[in-house]
C-alpha cells in the first residue's frame, strides 16, 4: 500500500506540474481537454487493468468498450472546438508581458532605488486577473462590472 500512496502523489504533483507548464505555453480551452482525454483514457483503462474486467469481455464488450471511450474523447473535441489562433495570439502576448516584468525586475528603476527613509509606500494593488482580492483592496470602484465582489470581499 506505500508503494501505491507514493506513486499516487507523485502521479498527482505530475499532472499538475505539467498542466501548469502546458497552461503557461498553451491557452486552457486547449489544455484542460486534452488533459481530460488523457485522463479518462488512462483511469479506465487502469480501471479495467486492475479489476480485471477485461478478462470478462466477450466479443460484443471488446467492440463497444473501445466505441465508448471514443464517442467520450470525441465529444470532449467538440467541447473544446474553436479558433486555437486567438489562444496562440493570447498565449504570445502573456509570454511578452512576462518577459517585460522579469526585465523590469532585473533592471529596477532609480526612483525606486532611492526613496527617502521613512516614506511610506502604498502596498501593491492585485492584478484584476484576482477580482475577490481587487475587490478586497479597493481596486475595484463602484462602477466597475467587478463591483459586486465588493460586497464578498467585506
Amino acid at each position: 500500500t506505500w508503494l501505491f500512496l507514493v506513486c499516487m502523489f507523485v502521479s498527482i504533483f505530475s499532472q499538475l506540474h505539467w498542466m501548469a507548464v502546458a497552461l503557461s505555453y498553451f491557452d486552457a480551452l486547449y489544455v484542460v481537454p486534452v488533459f481530460q482525454c488523457f485522463f479518462i483514457t488512462v483511469t479506465t483503462v487502469g480501471g479495467g487493468a486492475f479489476f480485471l474486467e477485461f478478462e470478462k469481455f466477450s466479443v460484443v464488450a471488446w467492440i463497444l468498450f473501445p466505441l465508448g471511450i471514443l464517442v467520450t474523447l470525441l465529444g470532449v473535441r467538440l467541447l473544446s472546438l474553436r479558433n486555437v489562433s486567438e489562444g496562440a495570439d493570447r498565449a504570445g502576448e502573456i509570454r511578452k508581458m512576462r518577459l517585460a516584468d522579469e526585465e523590469a525586475a532585473a533592471h529596477p528603476r532609480p526612483s525606486a532605488l532611492h526613496r527617502q527613509k521613512g516614506a511610506r509606500s502604498s502596498p501593491p494593488r492585485p492584478p484584476a486577473s484576482f477580482p475577490i482580492l481587487a475587490a478586497r483592496e479597493g481596486a475595484v470602484d463602484a462602477s466597475s462590472p467587478l463591483s459586486f465582489l465588493i460586497d464578498l470581499g467585506s
